[in-house]
């Protein structure tokens, strides 16, 4: 299995407080996760910027460029979408 691109990894949410337990959340997290998810959200939009100043990803000789940007776009459009989610509940 490929390894996901690190601003998929959700390994160091629980080291930033993002998430308690199991669908527990305190109070300011919220914050927290918005922080987290616009962190994700900027490396992938800088991923993309690297692709489209001719930086490659090659697995095994094999070029697999465009796949990474087409994931990278539809993380991104999660992103804003989770965001928005968070965003509208913490109000």
């Amino acid at each position: 299995m490929a390894r996901r691109p690190a601003y998929l990894r959700m390994d160091d949410a629980k080291a930033n407080g993002a998430a308690v337990g199991k669908g527990a959340w305190r109070m300011g997290d919220f914050d927290t996760h918005i922080a987290w998810l616009r962190s994700r959200q900027a490396i992938a939009e800088q991923d993309i910027q690297d692709y489209m100043a001719g930086a490659t990803h090659l697995i095994g000789g094999m070029d697999f460029t465009e796949s990474f940007v087409a994931r990278a776009q539809s993380d991104i459009k999660e992103f804003k979408a989770l965001i928005a989610v968070c965003e509208a509940h913490n109000r």
